[in-house]
């Protein structure tokens, strides 16, 4: 099937007018004419170029002063799927703020991806979300839709399994509102949690409805390692003998080693995800967008397109910081060429730009738009490697980045290429050494079981999930720092029944 990203984090402010305007003239200087909070002016050699981001208000027409092309930068604007990117990741409580409302007929432009929210109650930066409530805005605007869950968002030392089985009632209760109240082409995406393998196979059981053809893991952390691709496997197998399912997403995950495992698995011919669609998200494009940083992968080598692991001369990397700093680090080469075609880079083409915005959210409307765009790139092509490559290419493609034979990723290769070839029995048994030997002990630790204290933050969130009638829940959502604060935590508390 393949593997695909969905940038995370995405405005969701809708103004027909955000964008970038150009007109091409000949100039030969660099020049600011005019800029403010909401736009910026400026004359390059062979062209002018206006970025506003509400609009230019001045002109009824843009056109009409001589500019001569426009680009989409708002996200719901339907040529945004064309120029940009075909799919992106919005929270429902990003969407609380009366500037950010949005109502997006789904279907139309890019595919819209929403986050539940349930991350954000968990962490005190929400009060109780209604699952109804949740649905009537993805009936509007998503076209994919997270249920609403509250993540144990751990990965070491294992929570109560009393703890896990809470967290999934209420998530399938949660899942039963939202399923009576779906109308739409909204489809769900059911989400699986646990700190060990056993629990978040017991946890797919349990959460697990007929109705629902997608599903979730949170990310697999930092690093890829074959006990977590193991399990990845296993939850497939599992997810497809309780139903069908078509689609697996890695929640939060930009890693290189991920990638380039996920790619491959997506691409293999094991029987257990065979027919399966994957895909994973991260916000990295819109962090780096923040921090100014303008990413460089894949997507910018030369002939990519035409790869060969035996022919390194095409893996020649435009070295754009020597082009910066031509004459010495002081001294900023203002003709520049961004290394980049996208649809921004293309059009404001010179380094100047960059270093020149003053207005911050204007620059890094720039940066963003950018970075979704080579994010995307990025995975793209490493699924087209992962699809046209056989093993051995491929492995020696991921030790060129790995600069070992012996690293985490490397050893996740050679794991899928063995359950592809002998099946994952077999496998397992050839890899017994690298295979975390309990599916009580969670995947970063070897150490002996303990138990994670527990908060009276999430036992009152437990309770308050189990007991109210959301059909007769009439308080207003409240989103931000501080609206529920997390009490200290608790050793020995007790799950509230």
């Amino acid at each position: 099937m393949g593997l695909s990203f969905v940038n995370a984090g995405m405005n969701v402010q809708s103004n027909s007018n955000m964008g970038l305007y150009i007109k091409y003239v000949n100039s030969g200087k660099f020049e600011i004419i005019s800029e403010d909070c909401r736009h910026c002016h400026m004359r390059l050699p062979d062209r002018e170029i206006f970025i506003s981001i509400n609009g230019m208000r001045e002109y009824q027409n843009p056109f009409s002063m001589g500019f001569d092309e426009f680009v989409h930068l708002d996200t719901f604007s339907e040529r945004y799927k064309d120029d940009f990117i075909d799919k992106y990741m919005i929270n429902f409580v990003d969407c609380q703020n009366e500037e950010n409302r949005i109502e997006k007929r789904p279907g139309k432009g890019s595919q819209v991806v929403c986050d539940s929210g349930g991350f954000q109650i968990a962490v005190g930066r929400a009060t109780l979300i209604n699952p109804i409530e949740l649905i009537k805005f993805y009936n509007k605007n998503a076209d994919l839709g997270m249920v609403l869950d509250i993540p144990d968002y751990n990965d070491g030392n294992p929570f109560p399994d009393s703890f896990i089985e809470d967290l999934a009632i209420i998530q399938k209760r949660n899942t039963d509102y939202m399923l009576k109240y779906k109308d739409g082409p909204c489809e769900l995406i059911n989400i699986i949690h646990g700190s060990t393998p056993k629990q978040k196979l017991d946890y797919l059981e349990r959460v697990h409805d007929d109705r629902i053809h997608r599903l979730a893991v949170p990310s697999v952390g930092i690093a890829m390692t074959v006990p977590r691709l193991d399990l990845i496997i296993e939850l497939c197998r599992k997810a497809k003998s309780l139903g069908h399912y078509k689609h697996l997403h890695i929640l939060g995950t930009f890693n290189k080693g991920v990638i380039l495992t996920l790619a491959k698995l997506a691409n293999s011919k094991i029987k257990e995800v065979e027919g399966i669609e994957f895909t994973t998200d991260a916000s990295s494009a819109l962090q780096n967008s923040v921090n100014l940083t303008y990413e460089k992968n894949l997507s910018i080598w030369r002939g990519l397109d035409e790869f060969s692991v035996l022919d390194k001369e095409r893996l020649m990397k435009i070295d754009h910081i020597k082009s910066l700093y031509e004459n010495g680090l002081g001294k900023f080469n203002e003709f520049a060429e961004l290394p980049c075609n996208c649809p921004v880079c293309s059009r404001i083409k010179y380094s100047y730009v960059l270093r020149n915005i003053r207005g911050g959210y204007m620059r890094n409307l720039i940066f963003l738009n950018h970075n979704v765009k080579e994010c995307t790139n990025y995975v793209y092509m490493v699924d087209k490697f992962a699809k046209t490559l056989n093993w051995k290419e491929y492995k020696n493609f991921v030790k060129m980045w790995q600069d070992t034979d012996n690293s985490d990723t490397v050893n996740c290769i050679k794991y899928l290429e063995c359950v592809e070839n002998k099946g994952l029995e077999a496998a397992r048994q050839e890899f017994r050494k690298f295979l975390t030997p309990s599916s009580d002990i969670p995947f970063n630790s070897l150490l002996p079981k303990q138990e994670n204290p527990l908060s009276e933050f999430i036992l009152d969130l437990i309770k308050q999930y189990k007991e109210v009638d959301f059909e007769n829940y009439n308080e207003k959502l409240k989103v931000g720092r501080g609206v529920r604060s997390a009490t200290s935590m608790v050793k020995g508390a007790s799950i509230i029944t």
